[in-house]
């Protein structure tokens, strides 16, 4: 065997190799990310649900008491300006003196 017989082989056997490292580093980074994948699928399903419940108990709380105060807000600022009003209609009637 000469001299570049020997680097063919030698070339064609380090491909080799690389390609079969390259595998083996692809399988067993696609087991790792299996493991991790079932490690941290029930607790995204568990962050999923607290989020879902979560939302749930702000809607509530928004229909049972925001809603309430909000319209019952607007109802006594209505009503304030509306005496107001007429508060100030009552007032400015008999006020005038020389004309102005």
């Amino acid at each position: 065997m000469s001299a570049t017989e020997i680097i063919q082989v030698v070339r064609d056997l380090t491909i080799i190799f690389f390609a079969m490292a390259g595998v083996l580093v692809m399988l067993i980074a696609s087991v790792i990310l299996l493991m991790l994948y079932r490690k941290v699928s029930p607790t995204l399903d568990s962050a999923k649900a607290t989020a879902k419940r979560t939302e749930e108990a702000t809607t509530e709380i928004s229909e049972k008491f925001i809603k309430p105060m909000v319209n019952a807000s607007t109802l006594a600022y209505t009503t304030g300006r509306v005496l107001g009003f007429i508060a100030g209609l009552s007032q400015g009637k008999g006020d005038r003196k020389n004309g102005k």
